[in-house]
């Protein structure tokens, strides 16, 4: 992807390298260019979706995890599409930022409200440089079927431009880049959900993520402080919140 003059974030490596990347936001044409397209069967990829123009993740009925640059704070509506080959619905969001990284958890409103069967568990601990993982993202308009990719974790890092964010690199390794659209698009590390895609550089290698497990105890307070199941996946289904309420552990709705 050629540099863009639209929102760029200054990236700090590990040897206070600084480089301009341009932010991977919405709206654009591509996604994952040169990525697979995921099977019916991809388990992690149905709780991939798009919102506010930019691609996240369901990790409860009513929450999606996606990045901070994508959203202001507050009650916006957008269309939301869900499921590897888009289905819209129409959305009402929250926004809540987080302290530090490029890391936002976006409430949907009830009628929007996920039915999968499951949501993905969240990593909490830091990836280490040479694991591999699984890459999703889109934009809203480009493909038909999700796509994937393989990346490499390289560096870790911390981002002035976030507060001092833990961030970390990764290379693709099937040739695929992101593009505009993937930004809040995760990547699953042996099945746990471990970053959400910040920026990117150049041609689009490296990809730049916000580290998730930096941030583990605010979307868990979060969560349950407005009014949901504080779910981290680990097996969670729909109707959580109601057994979290009925048990006392959450305030009735």
């Amino acid at each position: 992807m050629s540099r863009m003059n639209i929102n760029k974030i200054a990236l700090s490596l590990a040897a206070a390298v600084t480089m301009a990347a341009s932010i991977i936001a919405a709206p654009s044409a591509h996604a994952v260019q040169g990525g697979t397209p995921v099977s019916d069967d991809d388990a992690l990829a149905k709780n991939v979706v798009i919102v506010g123009g930019c691609t996240g993740t369901a990790i409860s009925p009513h929450w999606v995890l996606a990045a901070k640059h994508c959203f202001g704070n507050g009650t916006t509506a957008h269309m939301l599409h869900t499921g590897v080959e888009k289905t819209g619905v129409d959305g009402t969001e929250e926004a809540y930022h987080a302290p530090t990284g490029d890391i936002a958890l976006v409430r949907m409103s009830t009628h929007s409200a996920f039915t999968f069967d499951s949501y993905p568990e969240l990593a909490t601990e830091a990836p280490k440089p040479g694991q591999v993982g699984t890459f999703y993202g889109w934009d809203s308009t480009a493909h038909k079927r999700l796509p994937y990719s393989q990346a490499e974790v390289k560096n870790l890092y911390q981002n002035g431009s976030y507060n001092n964010g833990k961030m970390y690199t990764v290379h693709h390794k099937d040739g695929a880049y992101a593009q505009p659209g993937d930004s809040g698009g995760p990547l699953f590390i042996d099945g746990k959900l471990s970053g959400v895609a910040s920026a990117i550089s150049g041609n689009g290698t490296p990809m730049n993520l916000a580290d998730i497990s930096a941030e583990i105890n605010w979307i868990k307070q979060t969560m349950a402080r407005n009014g949901d199941e504080p779910n981290l996946g680990n097996g969670a289904v729909n109707g959580m919140d109601k057994l979290l309420r009925l048990k006392g552990f959450l305030p009735r709705a």
